[in-house]
């Protein structure tokens, strides 16, 4: 008798074990997968602001940047030119139609890049940093392409060195094709 109860106890206990081996076993993928999603959407949002950073740095300069100093440097300080058009513009005229007729005025400013460009709390000194990496910093590259219609084409490219899933590399750009879209989109 005394046997038996150990031999059922012994049996409780392993489907007991086995019972959480299996739980596990479903919990880790779902686990994964939403720690994915929450890396994976700060990462894009930080690569968004990085093209957001080289578009404006390439209309104000003509190229694209591969250096992360000169790109927080240039959020930082430099600034933007807008036009702006001042007056009112009636539906049977065009503007240019308007501004001849002097409806309209044309007035040129500088707006700081940060200001107008990035929401209020943006640190420009972050925008290097992966998100949840501990420090590592996006790999950033920068160059021209000549496209199969022999046009050369100035290119950038913002990836993540370490990805969280080694299956999905997120990046911004391409230094293959004339392209300013992230492989997410």
């Amino acid at each position: 008798m005394k046997v038996e109860k150990i031999v059922k106890i012994v049996l409780l206990i392993g489907i007991f074990v086995l019972i959480i081996l299996i739980i596990n076993s479903v919990s880790k993928p779902i686990k994964f997968e939403k720690e994915k999603n929450k890396r994976y959407a700060a990462i894009i949002s930080q690569l968004k602001l990085i093209r957001t950073a080289e578009l404006a740095f390439y209309d104000k300069y003509g190229y694209y940047t591969a250096n992360f100093d000169s790109l927080i440097n240039f959020i930082k300080t430099d600034s933007l030119v807008v036009i702006k058009s001042i007056g009112f513009v009636p539906d049977t005229l065009t503007e240019e139609q308007a501004l001849k007729m002097k409806l309209i005025i044309r007035d040129t400013i500088k707006v700081a890049v940060k200001d107008t460009l990035f929401p209020k709390n943006f640190v420009p000194d972050s925008l290097k940093y992966v998100p949840y990496s501990g420090g590592l910093i996006f790999n950033l590259k920068a160059g021209e392409i000549t496209t199969q219609s022999k046009v050369k084409v100035k290119v950038f490219e913002a990836s993540d060195p370490k990805p969280f899933d080694p299956t999905f590399q997120l990046k911004v750009g391409s230094m293959e094709e004339p392209t300013t879209a992230g492989n997410w989109e």
